[in-house]
C-alpha cells in the first residue's frame, strides 16, 4: 500500500497538486504566524527601549542646557559688575605726574 501511494505521488494524481499547494500554503501561513509572533513583540520591545533612551537623552540635554545658561548668566553678571565705574581700578598719580600737568 505504501508503494502504491509513492507511485501515485510520483506520477501525480488529479487533485494531488492542489493538495501539495494547500500544504505549502498552510506551511507558509504557519511560518508567517510564527515570524509575526516572535518578531513583532521583539520589535515593539526595541521601540520601547529606544523611546526610553531618547527620553533620557532629552532630559540630559535639558539639564546641561540649563546649567550652561546659569553659568553664562553668572559670567555676564560678574562682567557687568566689574565694568561698573565704582569697581574700575583708579589710577594713582605720583607727585611728579601731578606737577608735570601744571
Amino acid at each position: 500500500m505504501l508503494i502504491a501511494a509513492v507511485v501515485k505521488h510520483a506520477y501525480g494524481v488529479v487533485g494531488d497538486s492542489l493538495n501539495s499547494r494547500t500544504g505549502a500554503l498552510k506551511q507558509a501561513v504557519w511560518v508567517f504566524a510564527f515570524v509575526c509572533s516572535v518578531v513583532l513583540p521583539v520589535h515593539a520591545q526595541q521601540t520601547d527601549e529606544l523611546q526610553k533612551q531618547i527620553q533620557k537623552l532629552r532630559q540630559q540635554y535639558e539639564q546641561t542646557t540649563l546649567e550652561l545658561q546659569q553659568r553664562i548668566a553668572a559670567q555676564e553678571h560678574q562682567l557687568t559688575k566689574e565694568n561698573e565705574p565704582e569697581n574700575l581700578p583708579r589710577k594713582r598719580w605720583s607727585s611728579r605726574q601731578v606737577s608735570a600737568c601744571y
